[in-house]
């Protein structure tokens, strides 16, 4: 399981990067262009899929939340992909080529981000095994009580005859009193 989650990780990276490239290209020739279309909710799901997986990455512990943002910029992405299939729909142009988002310009372009989190599952199930394990070990190796003394002796105290001489300030402090 630890070689398909090593195998996940670089995947997901390489994943984040081409998508996230491909995002800011769409979303690049959206703005230059006369489209009437928002690229807020692109931009919102590109953001929140890389930030999801650097923390992913970066967090050793805590990696369900991460996991959780990535899985919900996927289903942004899924949102978004359709509403530029609606936005751009597929026409001939000018010069006879085929204009506009057809399913699979769709599908590799705005739908590839959703690979994002399926790569990530691999790792995050290998985590969770992880804490699993190490709790049930913390639990095994706990101390009966936390206030027990047991290393403590009382006879050391009562070993000592001699009292520790007293600080000077305190001397002073009940020779003044006297």
């Amino acid at each position: 399981m630890d070689t398909i989650a090593s195998i996940s990780r670089v995947l997901a990276w390489v994943t984040l990067v081409i998508t996230t490239a491909f995002q800011c290209l769409a979303m690049y020739g959206i703005y230059t262009g006369n489209s009437e279309f928002s690229i807020f909710p692109m931009a919102v799901a590109t953001v929140l899929m890389a930030v999801s997986v650097i923390l992913f990455f970066a967090l050793r512990q805590g990696k369900t939340v991460p996991f959780l943002m990535a899985v919900g910029a996927a289903v942004l992405f899924i949102v978004v992909a359709v509403m530029i299939k609606n936005e751009f729909t597929v026409h001939m142009g000018a010069d006879g080529t085929d204009m506009g988002i057809t399913s699979w310009r769709m599908v590799y372009r705005h739908l590839s981000p959703v690979l994002v989190p399926v790569f990530l599952l691999a790792p995050w199930v290998v985590y969770r095994v992880d804490r699993k394990v190490e709790k049930e070990y913390a639990k095994k190796e706990q101390p009966d009580s936390y206030l027990d003394l047991g290393d403590f002796q009382l006879s050391r105290l009562e070993e000592q005859e001699e009292p520790a001489p007293a600080k000077r300030s305190v001397r002073d402090r009940l020779r003044k009193s006297r």
